[in-house]
């Protein structure tokens, strides 16, 4: 006889699964369930209504799953089929959305282990040319510190400014330089002399003096951050990375440039910008909407979709058919782990987003979401993904 549970059980132990919640009793119970439908559901729908069927659920599952941008479903043929046999069931028995896939090779994540690794938050480190040091998550709201007529202000939202009270009060002769870095799992926000507001990275470092004098105003970036450049048509502003240096006079832009991957993108949003690359002495001025792509062997101009550059700042990790070990660089940096992509499975496309605030284990099964073939487990702060 087949199973047949009730459509609130159904519906109980899909929510389940999707929180990471379900036990090995339930999970055989929903495994049951599903095995017995899968080849005696009728699907004489039209291809028009499958497509329409499937938009419907994906968009549920969007919103139970935490992704919040819409992307282009992938067009294998096992996930498609399963979203065909979804979307079937939830005509017959209307529970509501879920999704399940059968081959999932590792047990439910607990919450001993899920709950040691946390989203990362504002955390970093200051340091001045005079060799003095502070930990920035440590320190109240309010005045810092004052060095040769700057302000260092820590804002009540977090976000560190270098004020300069007066142009009488600076003494140019006593600038000095200053720092800011943030850890793995770390992040912030910058607000420097000139009015220039900068977004920093995980695992990233950017230096600049604490005001400019000179013809220009020149920082170094190692990392990934988002520019707000305020404008000086007569003082450009410069950023320099270890692959390319980037000049503008008022703009916004995003420099993605980490020492560990093999390509550095400039991604211009509004205004325009220079980029120099030490390869090959390449020069060009990007327009908005255009990046530039800095490889191992040459330097491309590409189109570029301005919301994924910047998810980052605004919150959203924003997976468009990325590689999967290119995704776990990212993930690995926000929640401060230490990831192993077997290198079987280390280029399957990844595509979805979630909200960088998610437990690491959400993400992780967004990925999964994404290709039958990946599984993954978590060790204390290891993050493994292997072949399923």
């Amino acid at each position: 006889m087949t199973y047949k549970p009730k459509s609130e059980r159904l519906k109980y132990l899909a929510d389940k699964w999707l929180a990471g919640t379900i036990s090995e009793e339930e999970r055989i119970e929903f495994d049951t369930w599903y095995s017995s439908y899968e080849d005696h559901i009728v699907t004489d729908f039209s291809a028009e209504k499958l497509d329409s069927l499937e938009s419907d659920l994906y968009f549920d599952i969007q919103k139970n799953t935490g992704m919040n941008h819409p992307v282009a479903l992938p067009r294998s043929t096992p996930f498609k089929k399963m979203f065909y046999w979804a979307a079937s069931i939830l005509l017959i028995v209307g529970i509501g959305t879920f999704i399940y896939t059968r081959k999932i090779s590792q047990p439910a994540l607990g919450h001993s282990q899920a709950s040691v690794i946390v989203p990362g938050s504002d955390k970093g480190n200051l340091q001045l040319g005079d060799e003095s040091a502070y930990n920035l998550d440590e320190l109240a709201d309010g005045v810092l510190l004052s060095r040769s007529g700057v302000e260092i202000v820590k804002t009540k939202e977090g976000e560190i400014n270098y004020v300069l009270r007066s142009k009488e009060s600076l003494d140019p002769n006593h600038i000095i330089e200053s720092s800011i870095a943030t850890p793995n799992g770390g992040q912030y926000k910058i607000k420097l002399s000139d009015g220039t507001r900068i977004w920093l990275n995980a695992a990233s470092k950017v230096k600049f003096p604490i005001a400019f004098i000179g013809k220009e105003r020149i920082v170094e970036l190692q990392g990934e951050a988002y520019f707000e450049v305020a404008k000086d048509t007569y003082k450009p502003f410069v950023v320099k990375t270890h692959k390319e240096e980037i000049k503008v006079l008022g703009t916004h832009f995003n420099v993605n440039a980490y020492q560990d991957e093999p390509i550095s993108k400039v991604s211009l949003l509004e205004g325009r910008v220079a980029v120099s690359a030490k390869q090959g002495n390449y020069n060009t001025v990007l327009s908005p909407g255009q990046q530039t792509v800095n490889g191992p062997k040459s330097v491309e101009i590409e189109r570029f979709n301005p919301e994924e550059s910047i998810a980052w700042k605004n919150g959203d990790f924003i997976f468009n058919n990325e590689r999967l070990d290119q995704v776990m660089l990212r993930v690995g940096r926000w929640y401060d782990v230490q990831v192993e992509v077997d290198p079987e499975i280390a280029a399957i496309q990844i595509w979805g987003s979630i909200s960088k605030s998610e437990q690491i284990d959400k993400v992780l099964r967004l990925v999964q979401l994404t290709n039958d073939h990946i599984a993954y487990s978590i060790e204390g702060r290891r993050v493994y993904m292997v072949p399923k």
